[in-house]
């Protein structure tokens, strides 16, 4: 399950759908660019039309450090070419359709979603397993990152002593 809260990444596969040739022109003559990237950051989205705001948020996940969301910084790298490669778009586009196509892709707001998916079950099924729920921060590049949690089930005893090697 993958939650969209902003409709970008929904937008974005049905204008590639059903309109992959307009899309594609978008990006003709295009340079992955500082500049660009920043143009593109201050373009409100509403401002646009579909497919423009299907190729804004394309170019900018493209060229963004670490692929962010938001606080979104020009990524470049003296030992790869850029990540938007403008002479082969459908290849990414085609590989992101098979990740995406065992996939429910939603547009909720967040405590939508955990209500809608949360399983509080799975503790009960896997109630004979170890159990913990962690903290983590999760940083690109060594940035400041962001705290979240994850829940750790342990199909081993953590408790017990190693088994010798056989």
């Amino acid at each position: 399950m993958l939650n969209d809260v902003n409709g970008d990444l929904v937008n974005l596969y049905r204008i590639v759908q059903n309109h992959l040739e307009e899309f594609v022109r978008q990006f003709k003559w295009a340079l992955s660019s500082r500049q660009v990237f920043e143009w593109l950051k201050m373009t409100r989205p509403e401002t646009l039309t579909d497919i423009q705001r299907a190729a804004r948020f394309y170019y900018l996940q493209q060229n963004a450090f670490g692929a962010r969301i938001e606080g979104q910084t020009f990524g470049t790298a003296t030992t790869t070419p850029p990540g938007l490669n403008l002479l082969r778009l459908e290849e990414p586009l085609s590989a992101a359709h098979l990740r995406l196509a065992s996939t429910f892709i939603e547009h909720l707001s967040w405590q939508a979603c955990i209500e809608r998916y949360d399983r509080p079950d799975i503790r009960r099924i896997f109630a004979d397993y170890h159990i913990e729920t962690t903290d983590i921060r999760y940083t690109v590049g060594g940035g400041k990152g962001s705290d979240a949690k994850e829940v750790l089930i342990f199909s081993w005893d953590v408790d017990a002593e190693p088994a010798g090697l056989f």
